[in-house]
């Protein structure tokens, strides 16, 4: 049935076409959750009333991700090709993919990670300031775990960009 209905297509190119598929998912899901963490701290801890409050350094970092944020990914993929190129050794195939997929997706996901670490407590961070943590400790021990459950939500937001409309039975009648 498969080959009558596309006899051009061999199943051998379909299953590594599917595992290069998963490959590159996986790999930039995992860069862009870790980078993503660590813009959205910077940007955390860099604002006005952050733990290491620096106006100039927050001003440039903010800046980076709005201008990385506003560049159309086909752009990206463009601009990135003598970065990849340097990186990766060649312009093709699944790894040089994945320059562009984790700096086009970090940036986005970076500003969710600041949205879910500016949801702590303010009371949290004072009381491990008070019992004389260090910010690496406020870091690691309170923001962090604090943030986890809405660091989640927005990598599974941002990741699952597939649905379908509430009503969708109006389309399917």
């Amino acid at each position: 049935m498969f080959h009558k209905l596309f006899p051009n297509a061999r199943v051998e190119d379909l299953v590594e076409a599917t595992k290069e598929t998963f490959y590159m998912t996986g790999v930039s899901v995992l860069g862009t959750f870790i980078f993503g963490i660590i813009l959205g701290l910077l940007l955390y801890l860099t604002a006005k009333e952050g733990l290491w409050a620096n106006k100039a350094l927050n001003f440039i970092v903010a800046t980076i991700v709005n201008i990385s944020r506003a560049i159309p990914f086909i752009i990206l993929i463009f601009l990135l090709f003598p970065f990849t190129d340097w990186l990766m050794g060649t312009i093709r195939g699944p790894n040089a993919a994945l320059p562009a997929l984790i700096i086009g997706a970090a940036p986005f996901y970076g500003r969710m990670v600041e949205i879910a670490l500016k949801e702590v407590d303010k009371g949290v961070i004072e009381a491990a300031k008070a019992m004389g943590a260090k910010t690496s400790t406020i870091i690691f021990k309170v923001l962090l775990p604090e943030s986890m459950p809405g660091i989640f939500k927005h990598c599974t937001n941002r990741s699952n960009r597939i649905h379908f409309p509430i009503h969708w039975r109006l389309y399917f009648q």
